[in-house]
């Protein structure tokens, strides 16, 4: 039976600078490389947020390939589940933020990711966005990406010279009922969790964490701790900040997201964080000295077949409007930092009332 509770991660809303240990002297804790060790975790580990999603568009093949080509350690994905019964890769309960839904579908612009079956959203264009949000970024091959399945997902993983693990969470949970049995099913028939094939050891004989599951739902935590072995680290998301000096000495790993700032890699690091989500994999990778400096960003997108955009592009005013809005509530929310906190819940830990009783802050939970 494994102890109550394995593996934290504290997250920060938009980057960490308080209520993370960085306010005393920086220091390394021998014990978070213990526990990263034990579990077969990367350290510091680097998780691809929606993929190089500071690169590429957001949950997306090209966001993804990059990730896994530059070297992150994870992919991080939203899933969610279509009209028709698919998993697939989409963070907003909605799509007018990242696709060209009103120009597809004017009339169900407003309607939720679950009221779309897979070859309607395989209609929708998923990249263009971004090259409209970030024309210095922009590539001819973004546009018409288009959505992502959980075993699309799967395949980029397991093929380029790289193969990292899978960190999936459970989105919009009341939604999509049962999804848990389903993403387990699909995990299981690709040999990705015990079951049709069982996950290689390493060496020393101890199994690798290739997936690490994680929800802002209880119920979905007690559901995927019923399906899957104690072996794979099931995380719950809760609102509190992470003293990682007390989060070690209680047997548990820190990871913060989302993390984009070099002097803010650099900080966390030195004060103990046992790894980050970050949307710019390659900079957190070269920061860590994980990989040489200077990784060739274009190289990789050529190699893959992402071609640099170079012609004129019209830009739909609504489309300016929808970036403008989401780079002013950035802007405004760096200025009022909130910090969260990832929770393993193993198999005696059910609830958000559990997690109380051991002493770990949760909101609306006695301490």
């Amino acid at each position: 039976m494994f102890e109550w509770i394995k593996f934290i991660a504290s997250v920060s809303v938009v980057l960490v600078t308080v209520g993370c240990g960085t306010d005393s002297e920086p220091q390394t804790f021998d014990a978070g490389i213990e526990l990263a060790e034990r579990w077969g975790i990367p350290r510091p580990a680097v998780v691809a947020h929606r993929g190089a999603s500071g690169i590429a568009p957001e949950s997306t093949v090209a966001a993804y390939e990059m990730g896994r080509d530059v070297g992150a350690h994870y992919l991080e994905a939203d899933l969610q589940r279509t009209k028709d019964g698919e998993i697939i890769v989409f963070h907003d309960e909605t799509l007018e933020r990242t696709t060209n839904v009103e120009d597809v579908f004017p009339d169900r612009v407003d309607e939720p990711v679950q009221e779309f079956t897979l070859a309607e959203l395989k209609e929708l264009d998923h990249g263009s966005w971004f090259n409209e949000a970030y024309p210095e970024r922009a590539r001819e091959s973004f546009d018409g990406l288009s959505v992502v399945t959980l075993q699309e997902l799967i395949e980029v993983a397991e093929n380029g010279a790289n193969n990292p693990g899978l960190y999936l969470e459970t989105k919009s949970v009341p939604n999509h009922p049962g999804i848990e049995e389903d993403i387990v099913g699909i995990l299981e028939d690709a040999g990705w969790l015990p079951g049709p094939r069982e996950i290689e050891s390493d060496e020393d004989g101890s199994d690798p964490v290739h997936i690490i599951f994680q929800s802002f739902y209880d119920d979905s935590v007690a559901s995927l701790r019923e399906l899957v072995p104690d072996e794979i680290p099931v995380v719950l998301l809760s609102s509190d900040a992470a003293d990682m000096k007390a989060a070690h000495e209680r047997g548990l790993l820190v990871h913060h997201y989302t993390v984009n700032e070099v002097s803010d890699m650099q900080r966390l690091h030195e004060a103990g964080s046992d790894g980050i989500f970050t949307d710019w994999p390659h900079t957190a990778l070269e920061t860590y000295g994980i990989v040489a400096a200077g990784i060739d960003v274009d190289g990789h997108f050529e190699i893959l077949g992402y071609r640099v955009l170079r012609v004129e592009r019209s830009v739909r005013r609504k489309r300016v409007d929808t970036v403008t809005h989401w780079r002013q509530l950035f802007e405004m929310m760096k200025s009022d930092v909130a910090a969260t906190i990832y929770i393993l819940a193993c198999s005696s830990i059910r609830t958000a009332g559990d997690l109380s009783f051991h002493g770990i802050g949760v909101p609306g939970a006695e301490n």
